[in-house]
């Protein structure tokens, strides 16, 4: 059962705790602004432990984004075959208010508008690649560094499609030349 419990001088204005110990599982511990919150997130909590499907959250919950991004770049990008230019655009992406967010609160539809904002300066390739890298972060503190997310919000996100092909042709003295060049070779 959960203990629940006002931690403010008066009710009005108190903030409510709620507390959850169980046996072989760690103690959750969260503060609401009312008692109604706290009661459902309880109740929430302990349906997860008796169906054996908790997992605890408190990493995800107390992580800001940049926090990942400064983590991936001092174990993970400097092992990648492009490392310098990987940490320079994570450096770059850590300015992003995006980045001071908390990681248990990022949804797809953050990354959907940071896409669509990142469209009107950038070209579609830039933003699937910076995109790349968010999913990437978030994969491995998900996977290796026990970071708890149903899923990762990037990849609920569709990509930019550019295409950027070039359609240029050869001037005729530019065929000539090549022809030639070509005969010559083959003597």
């Amino acid at each position: 059962m959960a203990t629940i419990r006002n931690r403010g001088l008066a009710v009005s204005k108190g903030q409510w705790e709620a507390q959850i110990r169980r046996k072989g599982y760690p103690a959750q511990r969260k503060t609401f602004e009312t008692k109604s919150d706290a009661q459902a997130w309880a109740r929430m909590i302990e349906s997860e432990i008796d169906r054996g499907i908790f997992v605890s959250r408190v990493e995800a919950e107390r992580t800001a984004f940049h926090q990942l991004i400064d983590r991936y770049i001092s174990e993970i990008a400097p092992k990648h075959k492009g490392a310098y230019s990987e940490i320079k655009r994570l450096e770059a992406l850590k300015r992003h208010p995006l980045a001071t967010r908390i990681v248990a609160t990022l949804t797809s539809s953050d990354f959907a508008r940071y896409c669509d904002e990142r469209l009107k300066i950038r070209k579609g390739n830039t933003v699937k690649r910076e995109l790349a890298l968010f999913q990437c972060v978030i994969e491995v503190a998900r996977r290796e560094w026990g970071i708890h997310l149903a899923e990762n919000p990037v990849r609920m996100v569709s990509r930019p499609s550019y295409n950027d092909e070039r359609s240029r042709r050869l001037d005729p003295i530019e065929g000539k030349r090549s022809i030639n060049t070509t005969f010559k070779a083959a003597r």
